[in-house]
């Protein structure tokens, strides 16, 4: 529904900065107005021509999307499950599919090292009875919807990768987010 960073780089303004939309001196000026008149940045910069209102929403979803991504990057860390008015009156639709951003979450930002404490050689990996996401629901590319059908139980990791015929890290990385997805799960 939506998310917040209490990371100043995550915040509204210093995204449109960030995304090249307003000039850092805009973003001084406007949020020094904002908290002069105690209203939101984004107001202000509507107020100002800076920003379109309907751009607002589809700049909002992209700031609350790169949060969502910057998840994927923590090895450690903690968050807050809240269930505050604010989200529900500003719902925000995303343009990515969950198990997508899920997808791609992890096949950009799991470093090569993290995949292999995750995944191990000797894996061995089946198809998931009660995946949390369809495979429909993803973007799968040709090689990978090709080596899925082999992801049955009798190969390794290692033999799989073998077969993939591509970098280990990209593998990993593709194995990893099915796994995420519940469409794979470790046979016991």
């Amino acid at each position: 529904v939506f998310a917040l960073s209490n990371l100043l780089s995550d915040r509204f303004g210093q995204f449109l900065v960030r995304v090249g939309k307003i000039r850092p001196d805009q973003l001084e000026d406007a949020a020094a107005v904002a908290l002069k008149t105690k209203r939101r940045t984004g107001d202000v910069l509507i107020e100002r021509g800076l920003l379109k209102d309907t751009e607002r929403l589809y700049y909002v979803a992209q700031q609350v999307k790169s949060i969502i991504y910057s998840l994927f990057g923590w090895e450690d860390g903690t968050y807050v499950m809240s269930f505050r008015d604010k989200a529900g009156k500003e719902s925000i639709k995303l343009d990515v599919h969950p198990g997508q951003l899920i997808v791609r979450g992890i096949k950009k930002l799991y470093k090569p090292e993290r995949l292999r404490r995750m995944i191990q050689p000797e894996d061995r990996l089946i198809p998931s009875l009660q995946p949390a996401y369809q495979l429909h629901e993803v973007e799968l590319e040709r090689w990978e919807a090709e080596l899925l059908p082999r992801v049955d139980g009798t190969r390794t990791v290692a033999e799989l990768l073998a077969l993939a015929n591509r970098p280990e890290h990209v593998v990993y990385a593709f194995l990893a987010a099915m796994l995420a997805l519940n469409v794979l799960e470790r046979r016991s």
